[in-house]
């Protein structure tokens, strides 16, 4: 049997689709309220990232972790700098990365 010329497979396909997209949608929105403007994000996350990668310590005194654990730091303060600074997981989150790094020193 067909519907608009599809199949029944086609027509899952294309609900689950369509579900998918809806699903990606209310997530975006939702997170919006706490991340921020994914753009405004993305310009204050880059802006503090070229700062930390123009220090002269960034690749000749770091180790791959503690450049990345800066780099995740950046991004979780441009959530806190674009999005809901009140919003206890960017502040856990920063924590948490120094803390990988700390972990990590010496070994």
């Amino acid at each position: 049997m067909t519907v608009y010329g599809m199949s029944n497979d086609q027509l899952r396909a294309a609900f689950e689709a369509s579900r998918v997209k809806n699903d990606i949608q209310s997530t975006l929105t939702e997170r919006e309220k706490t991340h921020g403007d994914f753009a405004e994000n993305a310009l204050v996350m880059q802006k503090l990232k070229r700062v930390c990668h123009a220090a002269p310590n960034w690749s000749s005194n770091l180790t791959d972790v503690q450049m990345e654990a800066i780099d995740m730091i950046c991004h979780k303060l441009g959530r806190i700098l674009s999005g809901d600074p009140n919003h206890p997981d960017h502040w856990l989150d920063v924590q948490g990365y120094a803390r990988c790094a700390w972990e990590r020193l010496g070994k």
